[in-house]
């Protein structure tokens, strides 16, 4: 399986781990907290799943350190 793998920070402490399958609508996972609209206990950390539009809880924080082996883990589950 390809996938395309986005990694962003930004000078406001927004940050996404975008994962790019196809171009077909919702054909990504991403984890981001550059909107606060989800009522989630992580806000304003959130997951987008793969082919679903709303948003749920993340893992992540926006800090590589911490984050990149979440992701890397990730990754390595969907190779598998």
């Amino acid at each position: 399986m390809g996938f395309t793998l986005f990694i962003q920070y930004n000078d406001f402490n927004e940050y996404s781990y975008h994962i790019q399958f196809t171009q077909k609508p919702y054909d990504f996972i991403r984890y981001d907290n550059y909107d606060d609209r989800w009522n989630i206990k992580t806000k304003p950390h959130h997951l987008h799943r793969r082919w679903k539009k709303e948003a749920i809880e993340s893992p992540m924080q926006g800090k590589p350190e911490r984050d990149m082996p979440i992701l890397v883990k990730i990754i390595k589950d969907f190779l598998e």
